[in-house]
């Protein structure tokens, strides 16, 4: 017989304060988590381990269980420990392929008296082997295995790691459970990549230092032969993800030094190589205005651009983004022409990357809308603005326009957006006041003024009356002169005089819409 070792948890909480309730727990030894981004296949030659997953296989006497992000292996094997060995499920889609963990079967401790003190540094090894070239730690990727979210805030390196010093970072979310004496043990990764534009790969940058070997002073510092330039490279792998383009990288610890590698035609390795960066260097942030530019190792523009997201104490993200991106808001279908580039098409409702160049001279497309056999000229979206575009029809005839707005990113999926609207058709006095308020019918618009100076001068009137002479009807009146007629009479004519009254003074000031506030000083002069 088997033994099956279960954690018996008693508790007697008091009913009305008179009555004794026992609850009775069982529970298992542990429990196996996967915090990955990815699924991950864990393997045990254990018995009595058992798992949510609803894929698992026998190997054996080994059973592999299929774990996706969030799912856990529960364990009742009997013994001081248990012995697991782990990969990724599914193989890249580019990059380098990955193996079962390096070092073979790991012992996790499952007695009361030993535990991880701190996390245990893993890796996946790559399964092209090189024999030359760089060193065997750009073979292979880390993660690390942690007992409980106490040893895996241990992660977090306060003295090199900006992040810590930040005040909107989010804390582990965990479930509080009635069983506190239930070991879990985490597996997860410091960082990884999200690749938005689906044909870079992160690379860890080789050590230039490891290696090399000092000149002989024996040889008298001769040189004995030149050494043979030729560059390997050993670019993580790239894991689809369940958001469309983007493709998940595994990466390692924060102080590490990446670069990105674009497949290219040009030159023998096949890659093209960025300059090297650190997770430091890239602003923290959700995309938009708040990304780095990354340089090519000619320190040209490269059209890639980065940012890094916090999501915990110990785990970030690093994504590359696109510079430009395209929203298709229109009801159709709309091919997007850029002069030197393939045309892209973007079904109505979509949004699709544009590929990453440099535009030093800016961005320039024209609008093909299918279905209604339209288009326009080429545009100028290349800085933030709206603007209304003429749609000709295939003889060249006006049949309406189209608003085409550039904006900040704020889904973190490219640094600026191009948002297409509908083609607004007749007159110009129908089609004026619906085109853009129905294109910004979901945007909230404010306006903010700053002046530095305005003068208020409230003016006093009043009449200044002057009489004048007329002749008079009175027949006394010495300026009378015939029989009948008016002799002398008065008439007044009225001018209005203003004169200051009070004057006021508006100094450092904001005018915003809907409302009107005041941040500096304002004198009054009487």
């Amino acid at each position: 017989v088997d033994p099956f070792v279960v954690q018996v948890l008693l508790q007697t909480p008091l009913i009305d304060d008179r009555s004794i309730c026992i609850e009775v727990f069982l529970d298992p030894r542990a429990v196996i988590e996967n915090l990955f981004p990815i699924g991950i296949n864990l393997r045990s030659p254990m018995p009595h381990t058992f798992s949510s997953a609803s894929r698992e296989t026998v190997l054996g006497n080994d059973v592999v269980y299929d774990l996706q992000p969030g799912d856990r292996v529960e364990v009742f094997t009997p013994g001081p420990s248990i012995a697991v060995t782990m990969k990724p499920t599914d193989n890249p889609i580019a990059g380098s392929s990955l193996t079962w963990m390096d070092g073979g079967w790991i012992d996790l401790p499952l007695l009361s008296e030993f535990r991880l003190p701190e996390p245990m540094t893993c890796y996946f090894p790559f399964t092209e082997f090189h024999s030359e070239g760089d060193a065997f730690q750009q073979r292979r990727s880390e993660f690390f295995i942690a007992e409980g979210y106490d040893c895996l805030e241990m992660l977090s390196d306060a003295k090199t790691d900006k992040v810590t010093r930040m005040s909107k970072i989010q804390p582990i979310m965990r479930e509080v459970s009635l069983a506190d004496p239930l070991r879990s043990f985490l597996v997860t990764v410091c960082c990884y990549g999200v690749d938005h534009t689906g044909d870079i790969l992160f690379e860890l940058v080789p050590n230039r230092n490891r290696g090399t070997r000092r000149r002989n002073p024996e040889n008298g510092g001769r040189k004995r032969f030149a050494r043979k330039n030729t560059t390997h490279y050993h670019p993580f792998g790239a894991f689809s993800s369940e958001s469309g383009w983007r493709r998940l990288t595994m990466l390692p610890t924060t102080n590490s030094t990446l670069r990105l590698l674009q497949l290219t035609m040009e030159g023998e390795a096949g890659y093209r190589a960025t300059m090297p960066f650190t997770m430091d260097d890239l602003e923290i942030g959700e995309g938009g205005v708040d990304t780095t530019p990354i340089l090519w190792e000619n320190k040209k523009r490269s059209g890639y651009f980065a940012y890094r997201r916090i999501l915990n104490e110990h785990q970030s993200e690093i994504h590359i983004v696109p510079e430009f991106m395209v929203f298709n808001g229109s009801s159709e279908m709309v091919v997007i022409m850029e002069r030197g580039m393939e045309d892209v098409i973007i079904e109505a409702g979509q949004s699709v990357p544009l590929k990453c160049v440099s535009r030093m001279g800016g961005l320039e497309l024209a609008l093909n809308f299918v279905q209604a056999e339209n288009r326009t000229k080429y545009i100028r979206v290349g800085l933030l603005g709206l603007k209304m575009e003429f749609v000709h029809s295939i003889t060249g005839a006006r049949v309406g326009s189209v608003c085409v707005q550039t904006a900040l990113d704020t889904r973190g999926d490219a640094r600026l957006v191009v948002k297409i609207g509908e083609i607004m058709s007749g007159s110009k006095a129908t089609a004026a006041p619906s085109m853009i308020p129905a294109f910004l019918a979901d945007d909230f618009i404010r306006f903010r003024v700053r002046w530095t100076e305005l003068q208020l001068i409230l003016n006093e009137s009043q009449e200044n009356s002057t009489r004048k002479r007329l002749p008079s009807h009175d027949a006394a009146s010495p300026a009378y002169s015939g029989t009948t007629g008016p002799k002398n009479v008065e008439e007044k004519a009225v001018e209005i005089v203003q004169q200051p009254l009070m004057s006021v003074n508006f100094y450092r000031f904001t005018v915003a819409s809907p409302s009107t506030h005041s941040e500096g000083e304002a004198t009054v002069k009487r």
